[in-house]
């Protein structure tokens, strides 16, 4: 039997909204969550739901409102996928590839293969930033992943429950050429971080590329039981730099069902005439079995700088100015609780 939505009052939801919006990365969810609702990448059922059960949890602070807000993101996959896209329309030679940190692939792709032969143990990352070092590290990757089944029996990109993560991508063809054309003096794993929006990613990090072709998802989407594609939403935790929509410029990757990445060096720069990274795309944890014949594991390199420190420029504060475009936050959260007023 269907469960019942709760009423929602509109000083409930007042409340509650400017409870969220009393913290910056509450402030970004908010404005996303709003952005969702107005381009009608949502239906207004489905807002509704999300935000009566938001509600329910009853916050009395703005930690308590935004930990409330993750909560119900990822408790199931209630509101993932709120608009859906078509694995099966992604076929061709499209190759999409998802980046990740060293010692997140060693700790949860990585499988030690059963053989008789005693390896060197792979280090999650080189020793050091020197070229040795380096140069060490990426030939012990390139002889791990080098043999069919290198990867754990279990492996997915993103992480199955009990801690699950969706994994993000975007197209390789799109990336190396947004990359190519940047003119920013920055090593390959900084300007990636940058396309990508991975403000997560600080100096010091050292990145790898996971890289796949879309026709095996085309190919064993009937086998992926429980598999989900979509463009992004605001129901999809982790990056505070990321904008369900971020302007005209970007139109035809939303009408195909796409997202797009938040340029993190473009933020950092002014005049702002677009941040517009590279069309993305997010998905269920997906097992690595299912995509094994066709993965390539390249590595990026060193991320030399970080992003959002800079106040004013591209902190947090920043990013909400460019985000909430010609919207005032008043008027977002009037409109939401307008939602909540509706026949």
């Amino acid at each position: 039997m269907r469960k019942k939505r709760r009423d929602l009052s509109s000083s409930e939801l007042a409340n509650w909204l400017d409870l969220l919006s009393g913290s910056d990365e509450g402030t970004i969810k908010l404005i996303n969550m709003f952005l969702s609702y107005h381009y009608k990448f949502i239906r207004k059922g489905r807002m509704l739901s999300f935000l009566a059960d938001c509600v329910s949890l009853g916050a009395s602070t703005a930690v308590n409102a935004l930990m409330g807000f993750n909560h119900i993101c990822g408790r199931d996959n209630t509101y993932f996928a709120v608009l859906s896209a078509d694995p099966l329309a992604m076929s061709g030679r499209l190759m999409l590839v998802t980046t990740m940190r060293s010692d997140t692939f060693h700790r949860y792709i990585l499988g030690r293969p059963k053989t008789k032969v005693k390896r060197p143990i792979m280090l999650p990352q080189p020793k050091s930033r020197d070229v040795a070092d380096e140069m060490a590290f990426r030939n012990a990757l390139s002889r791990e992943t080098s043999h069919i089944g290198w990867y754990n029996d279990k492996g997915t990109l993103g992480k199955p429950a009990p801690d699950p993560c969706h994994v993000w991508f975007v197209s390789k063809r799109q990336l190396d050429a947004t990359m190519r054309v940047d003119s920013r003096n920055n090593p390959v794993a900084t300007k990636a971080r940058d396309v990508l929006g991975l403000i997560n990613h600080r100096s010091g990090t050292y990145l790898l590329s996971v890289q796949f072709s879309a026709t095996q998802l085309h190919t064993n989407f009937h086998d992926l039981r429980g598999f989900r594609m979509a463009r992004p939403s605001f129901s999809d935790n982790g990056n505070r730099r990321f904008a369900v929509y971020l302007n005209k410029a970007a139109e035809s990757a939303y009408l195909d069902k796409w997202g797009m990445t938040v340029h993190l060096g473009k933020l950092a720069t002014k005049p702002h005439r677009s941040i517009n990274g590279v069309r993305e795309r997010v998905c269920s944890p997906l097992p690595l079995k299912l995509i094994g014949g066709m993965i390539e594991v390249k590595p990026l390199g060193w991320v030399v700088s970080t992003r959002g420190e800079k106040i004013g420029v591209d902190d947090d504060k920043a990013f909400i100015e460019q985000l909430r475009g010609s919207w005032a936050l008043p008027e977002i959260k009037r409109l939401l609780i307008a939602i909540a007023n509706a026949p």
